[in-house]
């Protein structure tokens, strides 16, 4: 069985999304590396020693992982770049070993890429839907996401080259990057700070 889950720490919005096969040896794990020298996460574990041990709630149970990561990239898009997201790496991975050992970036890549294209089941949407960390979102603020994502807008890349699209959609779907991430980058005017398309950028067209 796999598993999703959230951590979150009592007075504040902070929230790390992750997935696992085994819980409390998860959690165990987090513990020892946030609270040791050289900890995995520093942002982690910054939150952790100042508030101490957080919540571990599980978000969903799945039989596969490929579900389990679905899933997970779901979660992280919904929050990654956010001030409470406590996430460092924006693509779900297959999780760490009980040894401790990190996923290579070739693994990460393989397991993105053994994804893409695949249909998410009416009960797998109806759990994202359920579990998506617990973050309402008002009809004011679906209404303005769903009027940016259908605007025709300007991809620049890190060398300053300007790409056109007729919407974010086709923007999305061209370079395999979430809408999320796009309408995010067009609505605080920054630049994306890591993945496939670290320092890309987004603007409307005029």
């Amino acid at each position: 069985m796999f598993y999703n889950y959230k951590l979150t720490f009592s007075g504040t919005h902070y929230v790390y999304a992750g997935s696992t096969n085994d819980p409390k040896q998860r959690f165990t794990s987090h513990r020892k590396s946030c609270l040791g020298k050289k900890p995995q996460n520093p942002k982690l574990a910054y939150v952790w020693r100042k508030h101490g041990d957080p919540v571990m709630t599980i978000l969903g149970t799945f039989n596969t992982e490929n579900e389990m990561l679905e899933h997970e990239q779901f979660l992280i898009d919904q929050i990654f770049g956010e001030p409470i997201c406590l996430n460092l790496n924006p693509i779900a991975g297959k999780p760490p070993s009980p040894k401790g050992r990190r996923c290579s970036p070739e693994a990460i890549a393989k397991s993105s890429a053994s994804r893409t294209g695949q249909k998410r089941t009416p009960e797998a949407k109806e759990k994202m839907s359920i579990a998506c960390i617990g973050r309402k979102v008002s009809t004011e603020t679906k209404t303005k996401i769903a009027n940016t994502l259908s605007t025709p807008i300007v991809a620049i890349d890190p060398q300053g080259n300007e790409f056109c699209y007729s919407s974010s959609k086709e923007c999305s779907i061209t370079m395999n990057i979430s809408n999320s991430i796009i309408y995010r980058i067009l609505q605080n005017g920054k630049q994306i700070r890591c993945g496939k398309a670290k320092g890309w950028s987004f603007r409307k067209a005029t």
